[in-house]
């Protein structure tokens, strides 16, 4: 169905005029608005098999519920409680999915994930870590060969809660020793000085953002020596999501990685974090962004049902106008 809404201007003289008419789109036209921008269409297949599949797993319907979906190359959720997302890693992981990416934003005063998750390759996720524990997980998972692929922090829904927490998701390392620089709770200055320091021979794995109880925004990053022969095409920003849509298409020939959203409980600030990397993959990316999260969801549904995996994927608070959620999805080439 199409909406029109027909405007009524008082013009100068002080008489009402009938303006031209807006057109409002349907959910069902934003989702195929989506899905063209990156070269895709809504799948019949998929329609269909969401309309008269199986009846859903107790898993699905509560993957559902916290505002996600489920299908053979992987799961995502948007809004799932600290409580919701434990139970639902579980699950996974006994079905071989394997969380890929973790991200934070808030309902209200509430804390909600965001995460996605994979069947190619085992990871291990910790979390609910104070900046001490995290510091002794890194140095002991380094050692036992493991290689982190992406951390963050938050504050705790209780706001007189001072003391951020923070999560690490960790894989097999490919090579052994593999010299990883991982920095925690960084503030603006010394993230520019970390830049400045690695970007030579370093290129970054993962950067995450959040507000501290101060309001202070800091920043948990991961950096990896680059190899002198075969140095990958790489780029970071970080700036507020009104700005981010010139970088996605100035970068477009560059593979996005990973995508954060951090907003302040107190200022309301967005500041977004996309770092884009080729890496030597024969695989089809697609990145989805400056969408409410509704429209996410439903892309991200027809997204897994034509055989692309959940990388990244951030959503922020604000009325659906106002939202700039953003994903980065990825299908094997054969």
């Amino acid at each position: 169905m199409q909406v029109h809404i027909g405007l009524w201007i008082k013009t100068a003289s002080g008489d009402l005029t009938e303006g031209k008419s807006l057109h409002v789109q349907t959910p069902e036209e934003a989702l195929a608005q989506a899905l063209s921008s990156v070269g895709l269409q809504a799948s019949p297949i998929a329609n269909r098999k969401l309309q008269h599949g199986a009846p859903a797993s107790a898993i699905e319907r509560q993957i559902k519920n916290a505002g996600g979906a489920m299908d053979a190359t992987g799961a995502f959720v948007t809004s799932a409680t600290l409580l919701e997302l434990q139970e639902i890693q579980d699950q996974l992981k006994d079905q071989s999915y394997y969380v890929q990416s973790l991200r934070i934003s808030h309902q209200g005063d509430d804390l909600r994930f965001t995460a996605c998750w994979r069947t190619q390759k085992a990871t291990r996720l910790e979390l609910e870590l104070s900046k001490s524990e995290l510091v002794s997980v890194i140095q002991s998972m380094t050692l036992e060969g493991y290689r982190a692929i992406d951390i963050g922090g938050y504050c705790s829904e209780r706001f007189e809660d001072t003391d951020a927490k923070y999560w690490v998701i960790w894989e097999s390392a490919s090579e052994a020793n593999q010299k990883q620089i991982v920095r925690i709770a960084l503030d603006n200055d010394e993230r520019v000085k970390i830049f400045t320091e690695l970007r030579g021979d370093h290129h970054p794995i993962a950067r995450q953002a959040f507000f501290d109880s101060q309001d202070q925004i800091r920043f948990c990053e991961i950096w990896e020596p680059t190899d002198k022969d075969n140095s990958p095409l790489w780029a970071i920003f970080t700036q507020p999501p009104e700005r981010m849509p010139e970088q996605f298409f100035a970068f477009k020939h560059i593979q996005c990685q990973s995508v954060d959203m951090a907003q302040s409980k107190i200022s309301l600030d967005k500041m977004m974090s996309v770092e884009w990397r080729n890496v030597a993959e024969t695989s089809d990316f697609k990145v989805l962004h400056s969408l409410p999260q509704e429209i996410l969801i439903s892309a991200g549904r027809e997204l897994l049902a034509q055989g692309f995996e959940p990388i990244s994927m951030c959503v922020s608070d604000g009325a659906s106008g106002n939202q700039h959620c953003a994903a980065v999805w990825r299908r094997q080439k054969h």
